[in-house]
């Protein structure tokens, strides 16, 4: 999913050949789930930790591409947004000190970025939403230099027939907010958790996840 593209302009034939192409990844898939042909290998854990890149003034920094260039690391990519980046570690069977490993790689990885944004006089923000983020940060000016992320932008738009999309949120406070790009997504980010588990079991891990999502924003949304 994170593969660089060639273009981000396309026919109609091109539609057609990726229908083609989805119709017999879901036959590949059925005929795995009737053959068992998945990983016995469960349970497995990977995260993502999606960051931000913040001047001496606490702004977005929009130099992802320098940043990602320093690092020179196949686990460190880009986000949508020039001033997002992701970190990864490598996924870890969960038996005995799995969340541990994971947690030093993760910090290891995380040092190293510190150490490779200080030197372009930027530094790294774990959090959900940047305090300091405004509407004029998110614009196409500021969208990664990935051809993916303008195709992303270009069919999201005109599946829409060119409507922009509304961020409606009315609480104690109301946040009504326009956007006529999909730049307003790199507004968020967060850690995510992977986890790998049995067929028979994935129903109820995702029914579990579902539940336990809300409570889990209402805890520790925009929290370190």
């Amino acid at each position: 999913m994170g593969d660089e593209i060639a273009h981000s302009q396309f026919l109609p034939a091109d539609f057609s050949h990726f229908e083609q192409h989805l119709e017999a990844e879901t036959g590949l898939l059925r005929q795995w789930f009737r053959d068992k042909a998945f990983s016995s290998q469960v349970p497995v854990c990977g995260l993502e930790l999606e960051a931000w890149l913040i001047d001496n003034e606490a702004l977005p920094a929009a130099q992802n591409s320098a940043f990602l260039e320093a690092m020179d690391d196949p686990l460190v990519v880009p986000e949508l947004a020039r001033f997002n980046v992701e970190l990864n570690v490598e996924p870890q069977s969960l038996h005995g000190l799995a969340l541990g490993r994971l947690q030093q790689d993760l910090e290891r990885t995380w040092a190293r970025c510190q150490a490779a944004a200080a030197g372009l006089d930027t530094r790294l923000v774990m959090i959900g939403i940047l305090p300091s983020v405004t509407q004029a940060h998110l614009n196409l000016d500021n969208m990664s230099e990935l051809k993916r992320y303008r195709a992303l932008n270009e069919q999201v738009l005109r599946l829409r027939e060119g409507k922009p999309l509304m961020l409606e949120i009315h609480g104690r406070e109301h946040l009504n907010i326009m956007h006529k790009d999909v730049m307003l997504e790199s507004a968020a980010t967060s850690l995510q958790l992977h986890l790998k588990v049995s067929v028979d079991d994935a129903v109820r891990y995702y029914n579990a996840a579902q539940i336990l999502a809300a409570p889990m924003v209402a805890s520790a949304a925009n929290s370190p």
